[in-house]
């Protein structure tokens, strides 16, 4: 019944009257503001408003009359009343309505710390500004001090009481004695419930007693919210320590988890790590293609140059040299040998053309048939390589489509077979220059550029060679996975211009090659001549193509600067790094031979070599059975079977796998889902939600007090 009774002063105490005359002819309104009972005709003249709550004497005619609120001369906030019943200083400067007597009423001190408060007497007063400044001081909001307020007004009318009960009361200053219990103090607390008898009678001290159990309150909401969240989360321990009941059991659940905590930590990071390296694997499978591109085929003379055409240009260099003095054009000495790379390195830093030294394909190609049906020198595209002279490439991805395709391997009704015939005139290769005879080939993909140099495949004379051949594929995964890349950059365009009609895509071999000679050049000012078929080059960063110089031979800064470019560390964020390719397609090779030619074969053959612009050996007409077996033979190239070999790089953890993993070791350790997250999740936004409602609610407190 006492907390229903402090209910309802809590909600009706702003409409209690708070005190009666303080003499004749003045009042208290139930506002709390001081007036002056006059007739309620005169009131509203004055600018005043009437109070019909009965509180003057005489008839309903007379009535408490109270004024506006007034802000003095100085800025102090105030109330318009009668001067007699202005306990602190009035304004004479004509800021109220009414009479004179009529004026803004201020405390001495602002109205803050002196000064009776409307309604209450000067003890009342005191102990009401000190419930106010301790709210203050405690942070709490307006709701709090109002809480206060009207528990000291139920409970003590805003006075200290002592008790008889307690004769130790009367030791401390009180203002009245009371009889109920123990009770003591402003509140009427009870020391059994709330501690020293010191601690609940002296005013200031019993506030702060009440005030702390208010904030207690508002803390102890925070932790009933943290509290229900440990109670009912599905994460494993918070559970045990919500509910232990003991020290050592809350000690024991909390190190519990705590160690459990530690190694899930330990070993997501570690998957998370695990997945950051981006592990791959590879995937092989085979599968049949069709149709099937048939593949190009490249292959150059072992020769290279032509001892007729390159003798006589030859001695008259070495002749204008001093080097030799001889006009012997049907040999050539060791001496002279030497001095073979000088003038190619000569003939070339003059621009001159290397080509009538090289082997036509029309001297070389005795018959060349594609899936029965004939082709011919012009079925074959040219390229210009420094070891081996003029090369030729068959079925090569060339960039008029519309004109010349890749041929399919079933084109025709065939099974992809190229039949090649080929006679090497080995009796025009330049001595000392060449240590064999035959061809040197390569099947490669119709976009690739071929380098005979590195992965060619010898074959020589006398033989019919079989080149059985089966596709293979490689993919490869694009970043973060490897840094591979099918992108030409545009200082490897200047080289690709070497293959005007081939559409050929990047090679990491060949980009290798040409940041080499690049890195030469920068070192220095001249490329390696053993490599002259990559002269022009487009300095990483800049945009001009620059025909670079072949270096002298006996000049040791192309070594060097093959040693210090090896010694360079490849980083993938420099302009000239070499990626690998992200698509890779490889030929795997049978390779098997019969011998070749047969007699029937000899006529025909020996027709079309003396047909041929190339000189014939000084012995032909009697020999010409052994030089058509010494540098005739011929090459079939076949496919081996439709399925080919896919080899595909994948991530060996995925996300999904790393989400897994991770799942797997908080479930494991400490019971966490997602669910537990969201959990998580809830407790913080009704911690905040809380927290935003006791701001908003102190805001609001603290608008309508500017507003009063």
């Amino acid at each position: 019944m006492k907390r229903f009774g402090m209910l309802l002063l809590m909600i009706f105490a702003s409409l209690l009257p708070s005190a009666t005359f303080a003499q004749y002819g003045f009042c208290t309104a139930t506002n709390g503001r001081r007036g002056e009972c006059i007739s309620t005709s005169k009131c509203k003249t004055n600018g005043g408003s009437s109070d019909p709550a009965n509180l003057c004497p005489g008839d309903n005619s007379i009535q408490c009359c109270t004024y506006r609120t007034c802000t003095n001369s100085k800025g102090v906030g105030g109330t318009c009343q009668p001067t007699a019943t202005c306990s602190g200083s009035s304004d004479p400067a004509n800021l109220c309505p009414g009479p004179n007597h009529v004026q803004c009423c201020t405390s001495n001190s602002g109205g803050s710390s002196s000064g009776n408060l409307p309604g209450l007497d000067a003890t009342q007063s005191k102990y009401a500004r000190i419930i106010a400044k301790t709210a203050r001081d405690y942070g709490l909001p307006i709701r709090g001090c109002e809480v206060a307020i009207v528990t000291a007004i139920v409970e003590s009318n805003i006075r200290v009481y002592a008790n008889s009960k307690l004769p130790e009361s009367y030791k401390y200053p009180h203002d009245a004695v009371g009889s109920d219990h123990d009770s003591v103090g402003i509140f009427q607390q009870r020391p059994i419930y709330w501690g020293k008898t010191i601690s609940t009678t002296v005013g200031h001290l019993s506030i702060d007693n009440l005030l702390e159990a208010e904030k207690e309150k508002n803390k102890s909401r925070r932790s009933s919210i943290i509290h229900e969240f440990c109670l009912n989360t599905s994460t494993h321990g918070l559970p045990g320590i919500a509910r232990s009941e003991s020290l050592h059991n809350c000690l024991f659940w909390l190190i519990s988890l705590l160690i459990c905590t530690g190694l899930m930590l330990y070993l997501v990071i570690k998957a998370i790590l695990a997945y950051l390296e981006y592990p791959t694997q590879l995937d092989v499978n085979i599968v049949p293609e069709w149709p099937q591109y048939f593949p190009a085929f490249s292959f150059c003379n072992m020769g290279a140059i032509r001892f007729d055409q390159f003798i006589e240009p030859f001695i008259n260099y070495t002749n204008t040299l001093n080097l030799t003095n001889t006009n012997d054009t049907t040999t050539l000495s060791a001496l002279q040998a030497m001095y073979i790379s000088s003038f190619v390195q000569y003939k070339l830093n003059r621009n001159e053309s290397m080509d009538p030294f090289f082997y036509p394909l029309s001297s070389m190609l005795q018959t060349c048939s594609y899936n029965g049906q004939s082709c011919s020198a012009s079925d074959f595209i040219s390229f210009t390589t420094s070891t081996y002279g003029l090369c030729y490439t068959f079925n090569a991805k060339l960039k008029n489509d519309s004109v010349n395709r890749i041929r399919y391997a079933s084109e025709n009704g065939g099974e992809g077979r190229l039949e090649l015939g080929l006679y090497v005139h080995s009796n025009q290769y330049v001595p000392y220059l060449v240590d064999g005879i035959g061809i040197v080939c390569l099947i490669h993909d119709n976009r690739k550029v071929p380098i005979l140099e590195a992965s060619g495949l010898n074959l020589i004379p006398g033989r019919k060679h079989k080149l059985s051949y089966q596709k293979k594929t490689s993919y490869f995964l694009s970043a973060p996975y490897t840094t591979c890349s099918d992108k030409v950059p545009l200082w490897m365009k200047t080289v690709l211009n070497n293959y005007p009609i081939a559409d050929y895509e990047y090679s990491q071999l060949l980009c290798l090659r040409t940041v080499m000679q690049t890195f030469t050049y920068k070192q220095c000012g001249c490329v390696n001549p053993y490599m002259w078929e990559i002269r022009s080059i487009i300095l990483p960063g800049t945009n001009n193509i620059i025909e670079a110089p072949l270096c002298n031979l006996t000049d040791n800064c192309t070594t060097q600067a093959a040693d210090a470019y090896m010694m360079v560390q490849s980083d993938e964020n420099n302009s000239d790094y070499c990626p690998q390719e992200c698509l890779t397609t490889e030929f795997l090779l049978k390779k098997s031979s019969l011998l070749t030619p047969l007699e029937w074969q000899m006529s025909y053959i020996k027709t079309l070599v003396e047909e041929s612009s190339i000189p014939l050996p000084s012995d032909w007409s009697t020999t010409w059975r052994e030089q058509i077996h010494k540098n005739y033979l011929a090459i079939s190239l076949v496919r081996e079977t439709i399925n080919i070999e896919n080899n595909t790089q994948s991530a060996q953890l995925s996300l999904v796998d790393v989400l897994s993993n991770i799942g797997g070791q908080t479930g494991l350790w400490i019971g966490i889902s997602l669910l537990s997250i969201m959990e998580l999740i809830e407790m913080i936004y009704r911690l905040l939600r809380y927290e935003y409602q006791v701001i908003r609610s102190k805001r609001e407190r603290n608008q309508q007090i500017m507003t009063q």
